[in-house]
């Protein structure tokens, strides 16, 4: 990998990128789930209707609690035995964990499988790289392909068009090495630039727990289903809805600050008797040198002529760019 050609600055724009970019997803995990008891199992526990997943479609959805708070907000698909889903790595474990707590006593398996890769593909001539790569590629119609040699890929649309190919392993050089020139190399960073322009929530393991999937703009993607019966936090997010008593929205901030602040770091505001705290950080981004992105969850009705700043930090200077409502 050291030999291929590297993206040089990140991009926020698909018209910026005149070439194929790709990036090794190395932040997020590959979770299967195999056994004869698996649809029942992931339909007891995940906010979709697994029941509705066929070879031709890919859902995003969350696991919750029994509080109803989001453990984990992941896409989830079938395979030849079972279901993969794709979820941040630094939740992997815990998340597991507390699927396989009601398992014991059905027929499934749930593990994070190190055998596959996650790779990016966005940017220019995408269309003629993926048809340059592979004999098939997804749309809208179909927007998630299989191969049989284990290769998935899956069509994500927003806020562009943006490919999720996940492979076995053992085949990635040999990929690179066939295809290289074709593309850029870049990192997890340039990814999470588009993610965070859609509002689709970068969960870490600092905010595990901590919000309902109505307040990370969960409901924007499809990710909940209010028809498909008992789930783990069913009964508390389906009261949200309809009692429509969501008190947090993601937030698109932008600003400044001497450092990158981590995921879980408190965002205060500024209001007429003082700085008060109105929610935490999901995930921040230097855009360059003197720009930051953030990611943030904070309380519902804020202005956007509202200023924010990173909790003791008191040279950060923040704005409300977007709110996902």
């Amino acid at each position: 990998m050291n030999n291929l050609q590297k993206l040089k600055h990140f991009v926020t724009n698909v018209k910026e990128i005149k070439k194929t970019i790709l990036i090794v997803l190395d932040e997020w995990s590959i979770v299967s789930v195999e056994g004869n008891d698996s649809t029942n199992y992931l339909q007891g526990q995940f906010t979709k209707n697994i029941k509705k997943l066929h070879e031709l479609n890919y859902f995003f959805c969350a696991h919750c609690n029994h509080a109803g708070k989001v453990l984990s907000n992941m896409i989830v698909f079938t395979n030849y035995n079972g279901y993969i889903y794709i979820q941040r790595k630094s939740i992997c474990n815990v998340e597991i964990f507390e699927l396989k707590k009601y398992a014991i006593f059905s027929q499934v398996t749930i593990y994070n499988n190190n055998n596959y890769v996650l790779l990016g593909v966005l940017g220019g001539y995408i269309n003629n790289f993926l048809k340059n790569c592979f004999e098939k590629i997804p749309n809208k119609s179909h927007p998630i392909v299989r191969f049989s040699n284990e290769t998935y890929i899956l069509l994500i649309n927003d806020p562009f068009k943006r490919f999720l190919i996940i492979m076995p392993i053992k085949k990635l050089q040999k990929f690179f090495h066939k295809f290289q020139g074709q593309f850029l190399l870049s990192t997890n960073e340039q990814w999470k630039i588009f993610d965070i322009q859609i509002g689709l929530p970068i969960l870490d393991e600092q905010n595990i727990a901590k919000f309902i999937p109505l307040e990370i703009n969960l409901e924007n993607f499809n990710s909940i289903d209010y028809t498909k019966g008992c789930y783990q936090g069913q009964e508390i997010i389906t009261r949200t809805k309809f009692r429509k008593n969501i008190l947090r929205n993601i937030y698109w901030l932008i600003g400044t600050a001497q450092k990158l602040p981590c995921a879980g770091t408190l965002i205060e505001s500024n209001t007429s008797i003082g700085w008060s705290v109105k929610g935490k950080v999901l995930s921040a981004i230097w855009i360059n040198q003197k720009k930051i992105w953030i990611q943030s969850v904070l309380k519902s009705h804020l202005l956007k002529t509202d200023i924010f700043r990173i909790y003791n930090d008191i040279n950060s200077q923040f704005f409300i760019y977007k709110i996902f409502i």
